[in-house]
């Protein structure tokens, strides 16, 4: 029984110390405010209509999945600072430093996203 209550207790903290931070922000501004941009995890190309903002940060691997809506008129602008990687899936890549985001565009003005890190 103590060994029981012991395995659940470890398996507790493992699980709750994770090191990923899931956060929402409304607008580009609120993003901006919290040092997305600075600290690295958008890229400083997006736009201002960007909204709806969902990042989900690994602290420890320096990586990020997530997803925003673009205004339609901002589109084509965001998409020329971008290197096409796959038409038939709307894929791209932007690269700053060693940061390499990938960009999934959706015809309803969704952007998903992953970054990761070339090293």
């Amino acid at each position: 029984m103590v060994l029981k209550k012991f395995v659940w207790l470890i398996a507790f903290l493992i699980v709750g110390c994770s090191d990923v931070m899931d956060n929402y922000y409304p607008t580009y501004q609120d993003a901006l405010e919290n040092k997305l941009f600075t600290r690295g995890w958008l890229p400083k190309i997006l736009p201002e209509s960007t909204r709806k903002i969902e990042v989900s940060n690994d602290l420890d691997l320096n990586t990020s999945v997530g997803r925003f809506v673009i205004d339609k008129q901002d589109r084509d602008a965001f998409i020329s600072q971008l290197t096409l990687v796959d038409i038939k899936k709307n894929r791209f890549e932007y690269y700053s430093g060693q940061s390499v985001w990938a960009f999934n565009m959706e015809d309803n003005g969704v952007v998903r996203y992953t970054l990761s890190v070339n090293r």
